[in-house]
Parts: C-alpha cells; sequence; structure tokens
C-alpha cells in the first residue's frame, strides 16, 4: 500500500502528512509508505516504472491540481488511469473552479485548501475499507488474467519456476513469475510469513 502525495507547497504537504500520520495512528494501522512528488512529469515517470516491474498492491494519490511543470494534477490523474485504472485519486486545491476537471477524470475526492482533518479522515477510512474489502491480486494462469482473493489464500510455494497458490478450498492456482514479484505483490497484506520460498 502507498500513499502519494503530489505537491509543490512545502507548508501544505506537511500539513496533509501530519493529518495522514495521525488518522493512521488513531487507525491503528501499520503507517503505509508515503511518497511526495512536486511535478507530475517525475511522478508519471515513476508510476511507469512501477507498472513495468509488475508493482501491485493499492494505490491513494493526492493530487494538487495546479503544480509547476509540464503536467497538471489534472494531466498527471489522466495518465495514473492508463496505468492504475482502480486507482483512488484525490484532487487538492486552493480554487474551487477545477471540480469539474477533476471529476473528468473520476476522482474519488476533492480536497480544497486548506485542508480540514474531518475531511482527510474521511477519506483514508473509506479507502483503507474499500482495500481490505476488495484484497486481490491478479496473476497469470494459462496465460489468462484472474484475480486471486488474499484472504483465501492458505499458502504458496515456488516449484521450480512455476508459483503454486493453495486456497483455502483446496484449489491449486499456478502462475509463471519470480518469487520477488509475487512476494511484491503481497508486501501490503500484513498476514503473511516468508518462510524460504513459500509463504
Amino acid at each position: 500500500m502507498r500513499i502519494i502525495i503530489l505537491e509543490d507547497s512545502d507548508s501544505d504537504y506537511r500539513l496533509l502528512k501530519s493529518i495522514i500520520d495521525n488518522c493512521i495512528g488513531k487507525m491503528n494501522l501499520s503507517p503505509p509508505e508515503t511518497v511526495r512528488y512536486t511535478d507530475g512529469t517525475a511522478l508519471v515517470r515513476e508510476i511507469s516504472s512501477w507498472h513495468e516491474q509488475g508493482g501491485g498492491g493499492s494505490y491513494l494519490f493526492f493530487l494538487d491540481i495546479v503544480v509547476p511543470g509540464e503536467l497538471s494534477g489534472v494531466e498527471t490523474a489522466h495518465r495514473i488511469r492508463d496505468k492504475y485504472g482502480s486507482a483512488h485519486i484525490v484532487f487538492t486545491t486552493s480554487n474551487k473552479e477545477y471540480a469539474l476537471d477533476g471529476f473528468r477524470v473520476h476522482a474519488d475526492d476533492y480536497l480544497v485548501k486548506p485542508y480540514d482533518a474531518k475531511d482527510v479522515t474521511a477519506i483514508l477510512g473509506k479507502f483503507f475499507e474499500e482495500n481490505a474489502a476488495s484484497a486481490y491480486i491478479s496473476v497469470l494462469s494459462d496465460r489468462v488474467e484472474i484475480p486471486v482473493c488474499v484472504s483465501k489464500i492458505k499458502y504458496a510455494e515456488m516449484q521450480g519456476h512455476i508459483i503454486n497458490i493453495v486456497m483455502a478450498d483446496g484449489k491449486t492456482i499456478q502462475t509463471y513469475m519470480s518469487f520477488e514479484k509475487f512476494v511484491s505483490l503481497l508486501s501490503d497484506r500484513p498476514c503473511f510469513e516468508q518462510c524460504y520460498r513459500g509463504l
């Protein structure tokens, strides 16, 4: 799980990060990785590399609409949707006139600065609730991409170049990928322990 903040203002970033940290602390959750970018181009370049590396997990983007550089927050959101259609996107701005642009990208929410802790808390609560309810990873099995419910994985083991994912109902899903890549798909799920080449 990763929270990405696109914000060029240091003070606005510090305020948002502080609210996020306080909220997560009150929810008794392990803190997700939080990454800051100050321009959309760098963010798009980075998410492209995550996608190419098969980066799994859930993403929550807080995107300031007006940022320096070639890409605005809205243009950055379009690129994010191209790579991660189900990513959670929240637009942040000090000007309400951009709201329509934000919702054309199917933003999940819209925050007007200065941030209200209640609004940020509600957004985080919804994100974590949806993330828990839709805890699936996607793997290729017999050249078909299939969703795998994480809560129903009993264990997984590597045999040769094949990963056998044994489900609670006794079925086994076979997929071809490196074990490191498979582990990265489950990196934000605390319910697994790695023992040598198995989970």
